[in-house]
């Protein structure tokens, strides 16, 4: 399943009472993450959202404790666990026992960093979904952008980017530049081409190394240039999914960057990039 069909099941409140949603790459966890939390309302997150990290501390039967809770606003409790992959056997066997089962009156979800589709769920009451289908997903973010790209373009961006979809967002929006409504291979080598000495990944390398006098002389050529903006972003973008960070430091700095972007498209001529690398070093420099 894509990102687009899932997003189509959030739509429709997630009826089954329990999800496990798997991809190889983190960049789509997050996505559905976002999606899931989008169908809470915003005033009922307090109370209605439980976020668990597998890789701290885990112990299911707080899990099972949380979703047999019943919300102080009412309505349904939904439970997420990230990285449900690193659960230990014995626990995990409490959560496929529950799956077998769930509560209808509570949502559970498990993101899996895998490949193969996790054993052992109840399939009748559990829905195992896949969401890591790059081509579909490429074509989504394209039309996002009111884009049509080629079939030889979306295999490009695949073949060039399938690793490392984060960054692909970002290059979607480059071309939504070129003011085309049709993008072929051609368009996407020409704009590689004619950004290739903004430097964007020379100040990402410098960051990386906290190589501060150089990041900020960098900042100085970048400034005032929207596309190499526009690839600074996802550059950074790429840097922080290779690092090995919490995933609560992960969607700070995610947010962080997704407001950033924002405020340069509007004012790009006088967007101060020293400014998000001050803020950039003081949360994972």
């Amino acid at each position: 399943m894509s990102l687009k069909l899932f997003r189509e099941e959030a739509r429709k409140g997630l009826k089954s009472p329990c999800y496990v949603l798997y991809s190889e790459d983190p960049y789509f966890l997050y996505e559905a993450k976002r999606m899931i939390k989008e169908t809470v309302p915003p005033e009922a997150r307090d109370f209605s959202l439980s976020i668990f990290d597998a890789e701290e501390g885990f112990e299911a039967d707080a899990l099972l404790n949380t979703l047999k809770a019943v919300p102080f606003m009412g309505g349904r409790m939904t439970v997420l666990v990230e990285a449900a992959h690193e659960v230990k056997e014995k626990e995990l066997a409490k959560i496929k026992a529950y799956c077998a089962a769930p509560l209808a009156e509570s949502l559970l979800v498990l993101l899996m960093e895998t490949k193969k589709e996790p054993a052992g769920f109840g399939k009748a009451k559990c829905m195992s979904l896949a969401i890591g289908d790059v081509q579909t997903w490429i074509r989504e973010k394209a039309a996002g952008e009111g884009l049509t790209l080629s079939v030889q373009a979306v295999n490009y961006l695949a073949g060039e980017f399938g690793t490392e979809p984060g960054l692909l967002p970002m290059e979607i929006k480059k071309l939504a530049l070129l003011g085309k409504p049709s993008i072929g291979v051609e368009d996407i080598r020409a704009l590689a081409e004619s950004m290739a000495g903004y430097g964007a990944f020379d100040l990402v390398n410098a960051f990386r190394s906290k190589d501060v006098n150089a990041v900020f002389k960098l900042c100085k050529e970048v400034s005032g240039r929207q596309q190499a903006i526009i690839m600074l972003m996802g550059a950074l973008n790429r840097e922080f999914e290779r690092r090995k960070l919490p995933p609560a430091k992960k969607d700070e700095l995610y947010a962080l960057l997704a407001e950033r972007d924002i405020m340069a498209r509007a004012q790009s001529a006088v967007y101060p990039i020293e400014e998000l690398f001050i803020r950039l070093l003081a949360l994972a420099g």
